[in-house]
């Protein structure tokens, strides 16, 4: 089993064009972050009229670039943690979704068929990787209101989950075209 992770990984990340997809995806996920955590202060920037056009720029940069602000310690490293899960991830997804769709046009599918396969990559034994990643995003999301830990059970959850995720689709880009049934 390991062998096989670790083939998925070397295959999709053999190739540069899916390093830089993986960066750009950390990046893209730590602004995202930064402006949720600061958009009252970003949005006071933007509208009070009391900064120039390049004060607004350089405010809201130093407030993206910052590390330690919003965070603790704790939520740091996790978030970090899953920052880099997600670009790893993404990757992996997108390497998977490119290849099957490959496998399934050469056994001589049409284009609608590739895409109604892309969305349940997968089988009824192993589920579907692209529906299972959506689902789980948008159920984690809403309990986070209602926890004693302030969210870090979330983050945690969230690498366990993202790590399972990078583990199937790994394994399944090793080898794609084999699917075990456990009785």
């Amino acid at each position: 089993m390991i062998p096989q992770i670790f083939l998925g990984l070397k295959e999709v990340f053999s190739k540069k064009s899916y390093w830089i997809l993986s960066l750009v995806v950390i990046v893209l996920f730590w602004i995202l972050i930064r402006l949720l955590q600061s958009q009252d202060f970003i949005r006071l920037v933007w509208t009070s009229g009391l900064f120039s056009f390049t004060q607004r720029i350089g405010l809201t940069s130093q407030t993206l670039l910052q590390v330690f602000s919003h965070f603790s310690l704790a939520s740091l490293v996790l978030t970090i943690i899953i920052i880099i899960m997600t670009g790893i991830n993404i990757s992996l997804l997108f390497y998977y979704v490119k290849k099957s769709a490959r496998l399934r046009r050469s056994t001589g599918m049409s284009l609608l068929g590739v895409i109604v396969g892309i969305l349940g990559v997968g089988c009824s034994s192993c589920g579907s990787v692209l529906l299972t990643s959506v689902i789980g995003l948008s159920a984690t999301s809403s309990i986070l209101g209602i926890l004693p830990f302030k969210g870090l059970e979330i983050n945690i959850l969230a690498i366990v989950l993202l790590g399972v995720s990078i583990v199937m689709i790994a394994k399944k880009i090793s080898n794609p075209l084999l699917c075990k049934i456990k009785s």
